[in-house]
């Protein structure tokens, strides 16, 4: 099961930066958020920063959605470990 999410997420990385490349940020962006709402706990780091990325692209406060984004990753990680 892990390395079914870990294939996933790399999918779901490679789909939301093709999107990105095309300029399609809304697209990209809710490919990653897919992602992350799938399994937190398997985010990589290039998924994060890539959403970071998008953050300072498409919003008026990219630091509030950086910070839910890392509760969000880091609330899975705490869960899973229990």
């Amino acid at each position: 099961q892990p390395l079914e999410r870990s294939a996933d997420a790399a999918v779901a990385n490679n789909a939301a930066v093709c999107h990105m490349f095309c300029g399609e940020l809304a697209a990209a962006l809710g490919v990653f958020r897919a992602a992350v709402d799938a399994a937190p706990a398997a985010v990589s780091d290039a998924t994060r920063s890539n959403m970071c990325i998008l953050f300072d692209l498409t919003s008026s406060q990219p630091d509030v959605l950086k910070k839910q984004l890392t509760a969000q990753i880091q609330k899975a990680k705490e869960l899973a470990s229990l």
